[in-house]
């Protein structure tokens, strides 16, 4: 498996989970567990170039 599959992949299990937390987000209806949730995955998951 090339380092180029493995960061592809990456990106779209990020962007699933973001929306994810996004969503529960929006069903808890808690402002602030919605914006620093998705901050720190965003931080910790996605690769940042």
């Amino acid at each position: 498996m090339s380092l180029r599959t493995r960061l592809r992949e990456r990106g779209i299990f990020c962007s699933i989970f973001v929306y994810f937390t996004y969503f529960v987000g929006l069903l808890s209806n808690h402002p602030y567990y919605h914006h620093f949730h998705v901050m720190f995955t965003i931080s910790t998951l996605c690769p940042v170039n």
